[in-house]
């Protein structure tokens, strides 16, 4: 918490001074070279804004060319497609049926199922309506790509129709009863290629409807980018003519003292910030314990977190200064002993070869047994 509030100081302080420098710059007021400099921003937006127009006209006359393109195509399409069902249909099948153009037409061999046979015949005649249909709309083709897209998308249909009438015309084939070898084979090709000329005719179909909606998608995208632009232009030049227009007209009373006042209030913020910290600070302070002499620390009796009671000694301070030692001299032998006289003392802790130099410091006159200070070091 208090690096928080340390923080929050440091943002306080920065808050101010950036409210200090806006209110100097509304009390300097806007010099030449700004208003200058805001109406050649303005100048430059509306270029921007001229040139974003443009191109979005530019794009929205490419989308129109090329969707119209790919519409004009869908007549070429279908008129290929048209084709390669027709050789499909009326010369590669035209050996395994007779009447076709009654609209009734049979298998030119037997075959003793009667339903595959139905089936092979009946769908020979779709085939003839199929193209009958594409035809018409080739030739009653109209104008506006909503209705051709539909007419491609149908034709689409009828074409695939088409195409899924081999597999019961090969199985007529394979039933069939009387047939040479070489005959049913040579007509299994036929069916083969029938099948083919149709899937690539279906394919072709399939392939410009599909480049036209992926157009669309493009156009759409592409439209609505240059409009995301021109949009952005106009608030561009938009706010560039604000600005201009304040720093013609100067600041008013009524916005320097709103200034005024946002500074007054930075800086009350700064003010509290700082007492926070300086709270924190004083609680912080009184979680430190501090030793009334500098030392040296001989011994911790207490571990982190461990609960002590009070008066209870936890650490052991040794001063770096020399030592007063209190010694108990006999009445006899005091009256020699003056103040600053020299010692040789030993302690029991280091036995009797260590010898430490000491002198006189005090002698207590109202002492039973006369004690005297030293001073060692």
């Amino acid at each position: 918490q208090w690096l928080q509030a340390a923080a929050s100081v440091t943002q306080a302080e920065a808050s101010l001074a950036t409210e200090q420098a806006r209110q100097a710059e509304l009390d300097r007021g806007s010099r030449p070279e700004e208003i200058f400099l805001a109406e050649t921003k303005v100048r430059n937006a509306e270029t921007a804004l001229t040139d974003a127009e443009r191109a979005l006209e530019d794009v929205r006359q490419k989308a129109a060319v090329d969707i119209a393109n790919l519409s004009q195509q869908i007549g070429d399409v279908l008129n290929a497609a048209y084709s390669k069902a027709d050789e499909a249909v009326n010369h590669y099948l035209d050996e395994l049926f007779v009447n076709e153009s009654t609209g009734n037409p049979q298998l030119s061999f037997t075959v003793a199922d009667s339903g595959l046979k139905n089936r092979a015949e009946t769908g020979r005649g779709n085939a003839g309506g199929y193209l009958a249909a594409i035809l018409t709309d080739l030739q009653t083709l109209p104008v506006g790509l909503p209705e051709r897209e539909i007419i491609l998308a149908t034709n689409e249909i009828r074409l695939a129709s088409i195409r899924d009438i081999m597999p019961n015309i090969i199985s007529a084939v394979d039933a069939a009863a009387g047939l040479s070898a070489t005959t049913a084979s040579e007509y299994k090709t036929s069916v083969t290629t029938a099948r083919g000329l149709a899937t690539t005719a279906v394919g072709n179909v399939s392939t410009h409807r599909q480049a036209i909606a992926t157009q669309k998608v493009v156009n759409t995208n592409a439209i609505a980018t240059s409009q995301t632009a021109v949009n952005v232009a106009r608030q561009v030049l938009a706010i560039a003519k604000d600005e201009l227009r304040l720093k013609q007209s100067g600041t008013s009373a009524e916005e320097r003292a709103g200034q005024a006042a946002r500074v007054r209030q930075a800086v009350a913020n700064v003010a509290s910030a700082r007492a926070n910290v300086s709270q924190y600070a004083a609680q912080v302070e009184k979680t430190i314990l501090r030793a009334p002499i500098a030392g040296i620390v001989t011994a911790k009796d207490a571990k982190i977190g461990e609960i002590v009671a009070a008066n209870t000694s936890v650490i052991s301070l040794i001063a770096p200064t020399n030592f007063e030692i209190e010694a108990f001299i006999p009445e006899a032998d005091i009256v020699g002993v003056t103040v600053g006289d020299t010692a040789d003392i030993t302690l029991a802790a280091y036995g009797d070869q260590i010898h430490f130099a000491a002198k006189v410091a005090a002698i207590d006159p109202a002492a039973i047994s006369t004690a005297a200070w030293f001073s060692a070091n």
